[in-house]
This record gives C-alpha cells, sequence and structure tokens, in this order.
C-alpha cells in the first residue's frame, strides 16, 4: 500500500456511511458490546450482546440500522438484532 492509500480508503468509506449513522446512539461507544470477540466461533446472541442490544431499544434508527446490516450481511447487533435474528428475518421473507 502506497503512502496515504489508506486514508484514501478511510475517506471514501465515510462518505459511503449512509447518513442516518450520525444519529445512532451508540456512536463512539467501544464496539466490543455490538460485535464477537476475537475468535468467536458462532453468531452474537441475545445474552453476549445485552449491553449492545440496550443501546439499541431507545436508538432513533434502529430501523433503518438493523435493515442495512441485513442487506449487507454484517455480524453483529445491529438496530437491536443479532446475526442469528436477521437471518431468519431474511429467511421468513424469501418463504
Amino acid at each position: 500500500m502506497a503512502p496515504g492509500e489508506g486514508y484514501d480508503i478511510l475517506l471514501d468509506a465515510l462518505r459511503r456511511r449512509p447518513g442516518w449513522m450520525s444519529d445512532a446512539a451508540c456512536r463512539g461507544l467501544p464496539t466490543e458490546a455490538f460485535f464477537p470477540p476475537p475468535g468467536y466461533r458462532g453468531h452474537l446472541e441475545r445474552s453476549r450482546g445485552a449491553e449492545g442490544l440496550a443501546v439499541c431499544s431507545s436508538c432513533p434508527v434502529a430501523g433503518p440500522c438493523a435493515a442495512y446490516a441485513s442487506e449487507e450481511g454484517l455480524e453483529g447487533i445491529y438496530g437491536a438484532t443479532t446475526t442469528a435474528e436477521r437471518r431468519t428475518i431474511r429467511r421468513r421473507g424469501a418463504a
């Protein structure tokens, strides 16, 4: 990677972020409450993600956040849903 190239990648990613993300209740919080720890095999379930889910419960953009995570196939807590819950919702919608 050439010097400065990493900044271009980061800036490009920030430009593509949906606008609603700036209103998210989790903005600026440590990510550990929302994502599986390194090496974790399986999905972050409700019992392991209770702190993240509590933050999401009062978030004004929980709906768009969950939809975004589902569309992008993201892992972790998004919009007060776990990865497994979003997969179940997608399967039911496809049936």
